[in-house]
């Protein structure tokens, strides 16, 4: 990061401060002892591919066909039968 770009984020208030550098305080007890790894929200990570990805590979799939049919039907492309 440039000190340009560090003297822009330094300047502003601080409440956007936090925002852009977001930190941890409070890593140790008072008597010295590390605290546990914050607990992280579940991320539904193979969910969401598959919701994703399922509807939007049928809608492809759909285009794609329609879009066959159109080239067949105006003889852009015809595929040939090779009946060897």
């Amino acid at each position: 990061m440039s000190t340009s770009t560090l003297r822009h984020l330094l300047s502003r208030p601080s409440h956007i401060r936090r925002l852009a550098f977001p930190r941890r305080t409070a890593t140790t007890t008072e008597t010295g002892a590390v605290l546990p790894a914050p607990s992280r929200p579940y991320s539904f990570g193979l969910l969401r591919v598959l919701v994703v990805t399922a509807p939007f590979t049928y809608l492809g799939a759909m285009i794609a066909k329609y879009f066959a049919d159109y080239l067949e039907t105006e003889n852009i492309f015809v595929p040939e039968d090779d009946d060897d």
